[in-house]
């Protein structure tokens, strides 16, 4: 018969610790995968919502790799040399809690991975590459976790803690990998900011942009400069380069036709494309506007109201 063992405060946290990183690193992994997928296979009904969402999930995950992924294994391999040294805390009843645990949340998710991936065929949904890609991550990280923890439960790594170390070697490894991937799609911390000052700009000239066709509906005219259009009555204030402090360049070319333009510090190519194929083209000018795409530099965008989709506003009588 089994004796019990009495669980101690040391007991209790260091094996929540163990299970609480675990999750959140798993969780940051099927993310990260995820988030990948999204960008390296774009689908056009996802929207354009998805890039951003993605390069956020992979920041998020980065960060869960560098911080929690570290904790995770201090914790485990504490946990390993705790239970090396006093073998009979292996029967404390809160391990096998949380072990038993960990694996009726791994049968469940793939239950419920089965589940829906069996609806989607149900109902005539057509199997994309990236939906099964998500359908394989769940799988996979699914079992290796159901290993893990039949592993533990079995006392495997107390037993013979080369196994644990290889494990977590081959773990570390493959995370390195995906911290490598991650900085490939997000770039340098410092490029993230110059992206993030470039988004601004694009900001600044869409409501730039909007304010000249309020004006233009309003006189049938186009503004001679952008001072023109500050209306402290509706509390319309030209924006300006929010780093150098200049003013965006704007230049009238016709009685329709105007351009803008500013000096970005990045490329936002890759963003735009899909978001331009996501959806389509939503400003009310003519076929041939391009949206605020640009390269790094100075970039200008030229804009043609067409009056048959922007009308005037009625005359006041």
């Amino acid at each position: 018969m089994e004796q019990s063992v009495k669980m101690t405060p040391k007991d209790f946290f260091l094996h929540l610790g163990v299970v609480a990183t675990l999750y959140v690193s798993t969780v940051a992994f099927i993310s990260f995968v995820f988030a990948v997928i999204n960008l390296a296979l774009p689908d056009v009904a996802a929207g354009a919502w998805v890039y951003e969402n993605s390069r956020s999930s992979i920041a998020w995950s980065l960060s869960v790799f560098i911080i929690v992924y570290p904790v995770f294994l201090y914790l485990l391999f504490k946990v390993s040399h705790y239970l090396l040294e006093s073998k009979e805390r292996a029967a404390v009843s809160i391990r096998k809690w949380f072990i038993y645990l960990t694996i009726f949340l791994t049968a469940a998710t793939l239950i419920v991975d089965g589940i829906v991936l069996l609806t989607t065929f149900l109902q005539g949904e057509q199997l994309t590459l990236r939906f099964v890609l998500k359908v394989l991550t769940i799988v996979i990280v699914a079992l290796t976790i159901f290993w893990f923890s039949i592993k533990e439960l079995r006392n495997t790594f107390i037993t013979n803690p080369k196994t644990l170390t290889r494990a977590a070697v081959g773990t570390s490894l493959f995370v390195l990998v995906c911290i490598i991937v991650g900085f490939a799609y997000m770039g340098s911390p410092r490029q993230a900011r110059l992206a993030l000052e470039d988004a601004q700009r694009v900001q600044d000239l869409s409501y730039i942009q909007s304010e000249i066709i309020e004006y233009w509906r309003a006189t049938e005219t186009l503004p001679t400069s952008l001072e023109a259009i500050n209306d402290p009555i509706r509390y319309v204030q030209v924006p300006v380069d929010a780093v150098t402090k200049e003013p965006y360049e704007y230049n009238v070319l016709s009685a329709t036709s105007f351009e803008f333009c500013a000096v970005f510090a990045t490329s936002n190519a890759d963003s735009v494309a899909v978001m331009e194929t996501s959806i389509p083209a939503l400003n009310a000018f003519t076929e041939d506007d391009t949206h605020f795409m640009h390269d790094a530099g100075r970039t200008c965008f030229t804009r043609t109201i067409d009056p048959a989709r922007i009308t005037p506003y009625p005359a006041k009588g």
